[in-house]
């Protein structure tokens, strides 16, 4: 993440690209409750998390000193079709399909989920609409907690999990609301509905 970062955005200042979006992650806020908003400590608590924040500082000034406009998307838990099997929600679909009980390590947890094509119009949106001669940083998710143990529940059709629930920490999104027009229009049951149809049809 770290190293290609840079050699990406290495290519993109040589080949003359004037505004360049990087995808941030959620984990750089690091284990952190309620809402988070683009200006607060950052606090990497993994490998992962480590790289995209020095990512973020490198890629900044690498961009500051070459004039170019530098755009960074923070995004929180995005979900959707062609999204990694072994993320939570693709792995729900599958063990329903195969007749298995969920397998859930963290039922009482909660995160902001955010459906793809919603990210996808954000991102293009911050390229086309973005003002000139800023750099700006943007958090990206539905502004909302949503519980995986409702999530089971959906999928399954029926009271699979019955738990209390944990505090999270979701994504201030009205930075990209006022400055572009944003805003999530996915609810979690369409999303996940048609993420299962794309299962479906995949087999």
């Amino acid at each position: 993440n770290l190293r290609y970062g840079i050699d990406g955005l290495q290519v993109a200042i040589v080949a003359g690209i004037k505004r360049v979006g990087v995808s941030g992650s959620r984990w750089e806020y690091g284990d952190v409750r309620g809402v988070v908003h683009e200006d607060d400590a950052l606090r990497a608590t993994s490998a992962f998390a480590a790289a995209k924040t020095a990512l973020h500082y490198i890629g900044a000034e690498l961009s500051r000193k070459q004039g170019v406009d530098f755009i960074w998307a923070r995004l929180f838990s995005v979900y959707g079709p062609g999204q990694k099997p072994h993320s939570l929600i693709p792995h729900l679909i599958e063990r329903f399909r195969a007749n298995m009980l969920p397998e859930i390590r963290t039922p009482k947890a909660t995160d902001d989920f955010v459906y793809v094509a919603d990210v996808a119009r954000a991102l293009a949106l911050i390229l086309e609409k973005h003002k000139t001669g800023q750099s700006s940083i943007y958090n990206i998710g539905s502004g909302k907690l949503s519980a995986v143990k409702d999530i089971v529940n959906q999928i399954y059709g029926k009271q699979m999990v019955r738990t209390s629930t944990t505090p999270g920490y979701y994504a201030d999104v009205s930075m990209i609301k006022r400055e572009l027009g944003w805003k999530p229009i996915v609810p979690m049951s369409f999303g996940i509905r048609k993420t299962v149809q794309h299962s479906i049809g995949r087999k």
